[in-house]
């Protein structure tokens, strides 16, 4: 099976097949299982994480005549999920892709809505 890099602060999500038939057992149709319910899966693979968009002020240096150097840097945000995680997610969120018979989807991390917690 192929790995995926994903890049920034994109997450691989793998996700859990959804439910076709009630709890009494009833069949729903693909169409109407078009509701915009958030959809729950599990991260495959997370990316480095975002760099910032504005620099960090690492040190100021004060020059001849009142002038002001500045040392700044751009850093890398880490990233909060991690591979292994149950997440929710928007029914609409991301890119679906197949790999093989596998199907994924690749988000943002700010297109998460939550972590979901066994009890």
């Amino acid at each position: 099976m192929l790995k995926l890099r994903p890049l920034s602060n994109r997450v691989v999500v793998k996700p859990d097949p959804a439910d076709e038939y009630t709890a009494s057992g009833l069949h729903i149709p693909h169409v109407a299982q078009a509701a915009e319910k958030p959809q729950t899966g599990e991260v495959v693979w997370v990316g480095p994480g975002k760099v910032s968009e504005f620099p960090v002020l690492l040190m100021m240096f004060e020059l001849e005549g009142g002038r002001n150097e500045y040392a700044t840097e751009f850093r890398r945000m880490p990233m909060v999920l991690e591979p292994g995680m149950k997440i929710l997610f928007g029914k609409y969120a991301g890119a679906n892709i197949e790999i093989g018979r596998d199907k994924f989807i690749i988000l943002r991390e700010t297109e998460v809505l939550a972590l979901v917690e066994e009890e």
